[in-house]
């Protein structure tokens, strides 16, 4: 059983604890843009299709391909900030981010 986009990023909620809870809540809004901004094209493209446009379904799997890679995306970097901040003291680490999560 795979676990959805939304219950990774409470797992995140979980992990990364109530100091870096506004990173978590940035990546929940950004996912909630992009929900908007791909019912608002469905909606679009179903509104052409009634009138009478030809709706090209190639093009509107490679649209909602390309919002689920930037929700993958925000995930992997979400899962590098969180590793980070786990091994935090941990001078074997070797850090994702170099200028470091709490700045």
């Amino acid at each position: 059983m795979s676990v959805s986009m939304n219950e990774k990023l409470q797992l995140f909620k979980e992990r990364l604890g109530s100091s870096h809870q506004d990173i978590v809540k940035y990546v929940e809004h950004v996912f909630y843009a992009l929900d908007v901004k791909l019912d608002l094209h469905k909606k679009e493209t179903a509104l052409l299709a009634l009138h009478g446009s030809k709706i090209d379904g190639a093009q509107e799997k490679e649209f909602e391909a390309h919002i689920r890679d930037a929700k993958r995306l925000l995930l992997e970097v979400l899962e590098q900030t969180a590793q980070d901040h786990e091994h935090l003291g941990d001078k074997h680490w070797v850090k994702y981010f170099r200028d470091g999560i709490d700045s």
